[in-house]
């Protein structure tokens, strides 16, 4: 029988070159995927239906050889210390699919699911966020929620851009928003990590600091990342809400996993800065010829000057449901 870190549990291996042992991956799944084993054993997921364009590449994925023909997509797992994601990459696969009415649309959505996981595989941590990673993306989700949920409702989850690579973490009709948390205790100053970050593309500008420090267990002022998450998750009813957000948290290199739900956070309440004229950072006009990248260390003591809280009625941005 097929279990939930193995579905693979209970097929019988074929001792024949070129043939493949399978099961259907989920019996209420209106397309046809299957988890599957070849002649050496090893794991595939496959997908079997709609005629495909074969000559268009698929997403190289670190560990997994993607193989594709006209009728068929097939997942290979390559390298077996990545397992527990490929799991994961197939189970997204089956949930982002589900809706889709027409098999002639299976392929190009699977494509561009791929093209998402392709930058989570290419990153060099196994995986698992570094502590600085973990703490930056527990800012970004608290201000999602705390701001931005509260304020615009589930479609807020689209202003969440930083992850797909946009200079700023958010951007909200006319305004764009930076946001950094720095640990209590520690020097209160913020990391800047491009000169892009602190560059207005047209707009109100501005940076959102949260103190954060780590507690010993779950309770009304700390709780775990994975409690986070799931705690928005909770709130997104709206389809397109939800997958565009469990797209931004792959980008951000978040995938469920045991370890973040032992580790506990408290964060504060937010301090918003606006960035406008004489705000202390690095312009385009004061980096020299050659110069291809900055990062420095921002004072926030230098910021308070400028602490001003948004005008979230002039943004522009509409609320959703």
């Amino acid at each position: 029988m097929p279990s939930a870190t193995n579905p693979w549990a209970g097929i019988e291996a074929t001792a024949n070159v070129g043939e493949l042992r399978a099961r259907r991956a989920d019996a209420t799944h209106p397309h046809d995927f299957f988890w599957a084993l070849d002649a050496k054993g090893r794991k595939l997921f496959l997908y079997r239906g709609a005629e495909q364009d074969s000559d268009c590449p698929m997403p190289n994925l670190k560990g997994v050889a993607v193989e594709h023909s006209f009728d068929r997509l097939i997942l290979r797992l390559i390298d077996g210390s990545t397992e527990d994601i490929f799991v994961a990459l197939c189970h997204s696969l089956l949930e982002r699919t589900r809706r889709i009415a027409s098999a002639t649309l299976v392929p190009d959505a699977v494509r561009s699911h791929l093209e998402i996981w392709q930058r989570f595989f290419g990153k060099s941590n196994a995986g698992v966020l570094s502590d600085q990673e973990l703490r930056g993306l527990f800012g970004e989700l608290t201000f999602l929620q705390s701001e931005l949920i509260r304020r615009f409702g589930q479609s807020a989850v689209l202003f969440w851009n930083g992850p797909s690579g946009a200079p700023q973490d958010f951007t909200v009709g006319t305004a764009a928003f930076e946001v950094k948390t720095r640990l209590v205790g520690g020097a209160a100053a913020v990391t800047i990590s491009s000169a892009t970050q602190l560059w207005p593309l047209g707009g109100t500008l501005h940076l959102v600091c949260y103190g954060i420090g780590e507690a010993s267990e779950q309770g009304h002022a700390a709780r775990s990342p994975a409690a986070l998450v799931d705690d928005i998750r909770d709130c997104l009813t709206n389809a397109e809400a939800r997958d565009a957000f469990e797209d931004r948290l792959l980008q951000a290199g978040y995938l469920d996993r045991p370890e973040y739900a032992i580790r506990f956070f408290a964060i504060s309440s937010a301090t918003f800065f606006e960035v406008r004229e004489g705000f202390p950072r690095i312009v385009a006009e004061h980096i020299p010829v050659g110069v291809r990248s900055v990062q420095y260390v921002l004072e926030l003591q230098a910021c308070l000057p400028f602490e001003s809280e948004p005008d979230w009625t002039t943004m522009g941005a509409s609320s959703g449901s």
